[in-house]
């Protein structure tokens, strides 16, 4: 049965709106023009750039630094302290008249070599010093100690710190490999919408089917083009996240030839669990808190008298050279000291007990922080293997999805089916491209994380 010609005015309302929706979406995107002028990199790549030349990556290497140069201060606290000094001075001051008094021949008295005598004078002193702590309550020993276990929580720390830029730079990555798949997708989409637009602008000539059915095709080719340019923005906001991570003045993005995803099985449980409790972040906090301790040691030994001995050896003389051709006269100096400050304003037991404090809450750090890592580790595993299963799920749910809207397709061709089928179809498609590609996204960022947590990649 043939339907009655729509009235001319409402046509031409349905052929603006179809022009309304068929023109946005194009004009967002001529808008974003893809990246094509951004240079391809590879995870690996990007991920060794990062930790090379990131902001996090420098700072980690400098407090490895500044603990090494710690440790050389706690060695040569052993040193003892040597000083060298040398003073020469020159005096020149006036003295009396120097005259010869002569008769002349009247009798009277004639002065002659009337001048001025000069007495000048140089004086030089030679020392040198050397001081060393015989005793301290093992106040240095401690300190070196500590000195020690920074320098490990530092190297841990900054273990850690690779691994977490690894977690950011991987998340990035992906989330530029999604917006690509999700570009495809919307393509795929929008190629569908196309051939549903012309199939019911086909229909509606032949008067087999009504306005309504170019209009919802019509809406679906516009729903179609939105989706790119979501994609389209999505890939930019990727490549320039990536390009900040990787500190690359020029914009870079996601090879799109590293797309492998890795299935290999995780090791068990116990093991998992074994490397989390080896993990960098956990070994960076005990050994912060080793460091406390000792810290806390050092600072007890405060209590404890010190012993300290220091030697001289000072030579003197009237010798503008040093004594150089004229030798000095030398002394010797042994002194040894014992000190403990009996009342000093209740600052020693302050120290101790800001150590005891910051030792009890190191302590609670490392044991919360093994805690958070089993959580951790826990969680990203649970996650892996729920993408792992929405992985599956969806892959059948896509070709089932496929499938259906061919033969909705077919059927509307035919008119056996309407174009709430054909779009309902189409919909169902693009969920199910859709929930794919974020259980892909899902499944990698999850398995980054595990590799994060235990500070090693899984092959």
């Amino acid at each position: 049965m043939k339907l009655r010609d729509a009235c001319g005015p409402r046509r031409c309302a349905v052929a603006l709106i179809i022009l309304v929706l068929s023109g946005v979406a194009p004009a967002a995107l001529r808008a974003q023009a893809p990246d094509t002028a951004a240079r391809k990199i590879t995870l690996a790549d990007a991920i060794g750039a990062a930790q090379r030349n990131s902001a996090q990556a420098v700072q980690a290497h400098g407090q490895i630094q500044s603990a090494i140069t710690d440790e050389r201060v706690g060695y040569s606290a052993f040193l003892p302290t040597l000083s060298v000094g040398v003073n020469s001075a020159f005096a020149n001051q006036g003295g009396g008249q120097n005259q010869t008094v002569l008769t002349n021949a009247s009798g009277n008295q004639v002065v002659t070599n009337a001048g001025q005598r000069n007495n000048t004078s140089f004086a030089s002193t030679g020392s040198v010093s050397l001081s060393y702590t015989v005793f301290d309550g093992g106040s240095r020993i401690y300190d070196l100690r500590a000195a020690r276990a920074s320098l490990g929580a530092a190297e841990a720390g900054s273990a850690a710190q690779t691994f977490s830029i690894a977690f950011t730079v991987t998340q990035a990555f992906y989330k530029a490999l999604s917006a690509r798949e999700e570009l495809a997708a919307g393509k795929t989409q929008l190629s569908l919408a196309d051939s549903a637009q012309r199939i019911a602008n086909l229909q509606l000539r032949a008067r087999t089917a009504i306005v309504s059915d170019s209009l919802r095709a019509s809406i679906q080719v516009a729903t179609a083009r939105v989706a790119i340019a979501t994609a389209l923005n999505d890939l930019a906001s990727a490549n320039a996240t990536l390009s900040r991570l990787t500190v690359s003045p020029l914009m870079v993005t996601a090879d799109p030839a590293d797309t492998v995803v890795s299935f290999t099985p995780l090791p068990d449980t116990a093991v998992l669990r074994q490397l989390a409790d080896t993990s960098p972040a956990v070994k960076q906090a005990v050994a912060q808190m080793s460091a406390t301790v000792a810290q806390e040691k050092s600072a007890r030994a405060a209590r404890l008298p010190q012993v300290g001995a220091t030697y001289s050896f000072t030579g003197n003389g009237q010798n503008a050279f040093l004594g150089v051709g004229q030798p000095y006269t030398y002394g010797n100096r042994l002194s040894l000291a014992v000190s403990l400050p009996v009342l000093d304003q209740y600052q020693r037991q302050a120290a101790v007990e800001r150590a005891q404090v910051t030792t009890a809450n190191a302590s609670a750090i490392a044991r919360d922080t093994k805690l958070a890592t089993h959580e951790s580790l826990s969680l990203a595993v649970g996650a892996l293997e729920l993408a792992r299963s929405r992985m599956i799920e969806q892959t059948a749910s896509l070709r089932a999805a496929q499938e259906d809207l061919r033969v909705q397709l077919d059927r509307y061709r035919l008119q056996e089916a309407t174009i709430i089928d054909v779009l309902t179809s189409q919909n169902e498609l693009a969920q199910a491209q859709s929930a794919l590609i974020q259980a892909r996204f899902d499944y990698r960022v999850a398995r980054a994380q595990i590799e994060s947590i235990i500070g090693r990649p899984l092959r």
